[in-house]
């Protein structure tokens, strides 16, 4: 369970900001009470504790990487991005991977939404393609592995991709979360993250639901300097009553994370959004301060699945059976103690 934490921080509070861009959308659904719109549209700026006054952003870290534009995220030059940062570890140890050119880029566009998620059809869970994780792991330093904490965010800019129009923001809000970071550990003490993705999760709101399909989550950079993650995923807004869809929506996220003092790690996120049809719609970037709470350890059971098992397929697959702990690697003798 507190591998579920991960998503809740690393995806920047999904439910909150899809129900804000669809607030539109929500005033001409007639079956919304506004008591049931208020709570579905909570956002993310609201908490019980009062907002902190608005201050400059700290500074980012020099290895921090700016955001450029992708004409497409299924296109050859998106993945040679990911096949080059990948490429860059073969043969080597601890498996570190780099950006090329060390510049993450923002899809333009993205492929349409299936037909039968979109806008007023009846949404069938039932007819959703398997989301199952495949056994992908890879390594991480130490310093972005740990239970990790946060207090607040500072959203530094919102753009209106559609019409250009962008807001300074600068704005400081309270979150106040936790996430663990890292699953297994190798012989050498190197710590190795689950890659998770793909997977589904849903929201219930009163009178309509959620669905969220986290279709990607792929490192893009990981090395001693950097974390740099992409995630990618579709919102679905369904009535509970009729079941038929209002919106849907997409997201591609990118987080980068630098350390900046022992215990310390700079998070800058850029999110994008997408219209059901692919195109874009906003833009978001902002930036948090990570702290350490405790050491790594250990994630042995996640989703009902025995990571130990897990880790050793994928390292005896990859030729890294060397690497295993002795007990992983030798599990008949574990037995026989």
């Amino acid at each position: 369970m507190k591998k579920r934490k991960n998503e809740q921080i690393e995806r920047k509070s999904n439910k909150a900001r899809f129900y804000l861009s669809l607030t539109a959308c929500l005033i001409f659904v007639s079956t919304l009470t506004t008591e049931e719109t208020t709570a579905a549209g909570e956002s993310k700026y609201q908490s019980e504790q009062p907002l902190m006054a608005p201050e400059a952003p700290p500074s980012l870290p020099p290895t921090a990487p700016a955001f450029q534009r992708l004409p497409d995220s299924n296109s050859a030059q998106a993945r040679t991005v990911g096949s080059q940062a990948q490429s860059s570890a073969a043969g080597s140890f601890p498996h570190e991977t780099f950006l090329q050119g060390g510049v993450v880029e923002h899809a333009q566009r993205l492929e349409p939404v299936a037909p039968q998620l979109q806008a007023g059809a009846v949404f069938n869970a039932a007819a959703l393609a398997p989301m199952q994780p495949n056994n992908d792991w890879y390594w991480i330093p130490s310093w972005y592995a740990g239970q990790k904490h946060v207090e607040s965010e500072i959203i530094l800019t919102e753009t209106d991709l559609q019409s250009g129009r962008s807001i300074q923001l600068n704005r400081q809000v309270p979150i106040r979360q936790d996430l663990s970071i890292g699953f297994q550990a190798d012989r050498n003490g190197q710590i190795w993250e689950f890659k998770r993705a793909p997977y589904t999760t849903r929201t219930d709101s009163g009178s309509y639901f959620t669905t969220l399909l986290v279709r990607n989550r792929d490192p893009l950079s990981v090395n001693q300097n950097q974390v740099i993650l992409r995630m990618l995923e579709t919102s679905i807004l369904v009535d509970a009553r009729t079941q038929r869809i209002i919106k849907s929506m997409q997201e591609e996220q990118i987080n980068t994370y630098t350390p900046i003092a022992p215990g310390i790690m700079n998070m800058q996120t850029s999110i994008r959004s997408f219209a059901a049809d692919g195109s874009p719609l906003q833009e978001e970037s902002s930036v948090r301060t990570v702290t350490q709470s405790a050491a790594f350890s250990p994630v042995n059971f996640y989703e009902g699945k025995d990571m130990r098992a897990l880790f050793a397929a994928f390292m005896q697959s990859h030729g890294y059976a060397q690497l295993l702990p002795e007990q992983a690697a030798n599990p008949q003798a574990e037995q026989t103690q």
